[in-house]
């Protein structure tokens, strides 16, 4: 992800949010154009460069880190450096006139940016595809704006484009894919104001922000978000951390109860410009987990009763995981006994000696529901299933029948009854 330098704007402030907010992609770097010291965000300090030269962040190899850079204008020559701290610059490259005003960013969409430079005397880009000494790739005039350059992904298809800002004006003005052609025109910021653009949100996405003071005013999807912003000198945007997906649980979004047996039926999805796999756990109570893959999944059963935890755990195919995987809490309650809703024949129902009995019930419960009926006093064996086979009654009297429901978690419910037997009917002209 590209930087620019300083740039002075008018932002147009309409309304933002004011809450604290997380920078999930890029964050700020302060660096003391008097002294050449930088300031990373953690507050650790180092010095790099003169006090005349002009700072540049870019990644340099493609490790999705971006580090310091210099051009020394009185001698036309990069020197960039592949860690944030105090030390010789690791590439030196002549490119370039005292004139020119440095810029970087991923040209080709390979994943490493490289170098270019502006020449305002001849409002033309000189653009190179690798951080090497030699002739650029391609150069374009840019007639339509004036300004200081600026570079981005406007548009997350992993190759950044040029613009320049007018700082006179408070007008950007970016380039249509690197080209002499305008891609758009628009006002920007306020006097005073520190312009920068990065990818706030790490969505794939470079958008502008103004640090006005000890604020920030940041460009993001749901509008300006206003952010503390304490920096030390001069801003620049820049990815100094690894990045990481952050996954997010868009459904259910909390408050779930269930029942001890139920399943959960999850969605997540993960703000990342790289490919992201995603990957559930439901750990219960006890300590027992359940897991699933995908963007959408079903948790469960879930047999343990009490407070379950949910996570969604966001991995790029390099291994590396969301540091702080997002969570839900789920109430599971206790599973109500099984309940008998009905039985068939109806209690007392009368029967003849040498008749078939066809038993059959119904009950609700947590399944699998097991059945067992039984015959207290009687020779005959006990049965099973909601609807055992019909048997013949052989002999006379009542009946007496238990059924024992019991269901998956060893809850069980009886209920018993009777039928009446009675003998076979004399035949007629007996």
């Amino acid at each position: 992800m590209p930087v620019f330098v300083v740039l002075f704007a008018m932002l147009v402030m309409g309304a933002f949010a004011a809450d604290a907010v997380e920078l999930e992609g890029d964050q700020w770097v302060g660096h003391d154009p008097r002294t050449g010291v930088w300031t990373m965000p953690d507050g650790r300090t180092f010095y790099y460069g003169d006090p005349a030269d002009q700072p540049i962040m870019c990644d340099w190899d493609g490790d999705e880190i971006d580090t310091v850079g210099l051009y020394r204008s009185r001698t036309g020559f990069l020197h960039l450096r592949q860690s944030n701290s105090q030390g010789f610059s690791d590439i030196q490259i002549f490119y370039g006139i005292p004139e020119d005003q440095p810029v970087c960013g991923d040209w080709d969409g390979d994943g490493i940016d490289t170098i270019g430079v502006y020449r305002p005397s001849e409002r033309r880009f000189y653009l190179r595809n690798s951080n090497t000494q030699g002739f650029a790739d391609f150069d374009f005039d840019f007639l339509e704006g004036i300004g200081t350059p600026v570079a981005g992904d406007w548009n997350g298809d992993g190759v950044d484009t040029v613009g320049l800002y007018d700082g006179t004006r408070g007008l950007i003005t970016l380039a249509a894919g690197n080209t002499s052609a305008v891609a758009s025109v628009f006002s920007f910021g306020e006097p005073g104001d520190s312009v920068i653009a990065g990818d706030w949100n790490d969505d794939g996405v470079d958008t502008f922000g103004v640090i006005r003071g000890t604020r920030a005013f940041l460009s993001m999807p749901s509008g300006i978000v206003e952010l503390e912003a304490n920096i030390p000198g001069n801003p620049i945007a820049a990815r100094v951390s690894p990045r990481v997906p952050n996954g997010i649980i868009t459904s259910p979004t909390g408050g779930v109860s269930l029942i001890r047996g139920d399943s959960l039926r999850v969605s997540g999805t993960a703000f990342s410009s790289r490919p992201v796999s995603l990957s559930w756990r439901a750990v219960g109570p006890s300590g027992f987990e359940l897991r699933r893959t995908g963007q959408t999944a079903t948790l469960g059963p879930m047999d343990d009763a009490g407070i379950w935890t949910i996570i969604l755990d966001a991995h790029y195919d390099n291994g590396v995981s969301d540091p702080t995987p997002a969570e839900l809490l789920v109430n599971v309650e206790s599973a109500p006994e099984p309940e008998v809703r009905w039985i068939l024949p109806a209690p007392n129902t009368e029967f003849r000696v040498g008749g078939l009995l066809d038993l059959e019930a119904h009950a609700l419960g947590v399944g699998p529901l097991s059945y067992v009926w039984s015959f207290p006093g009687s020779t005959i064996a006990s049965l099973t299933g909601p609807d055992p086979a019909p048997f013949a009654l052989t002999s006379t009297g009542a009946l007496d029948i238990e059924l024992s429901v019991t269901d998956r978690f060893g809850q069980e419910t009886a209920t018993s009854f009777n039928v009446v037997v009675a003998p076979n009917a004399a035949p007629e002209g007996t």
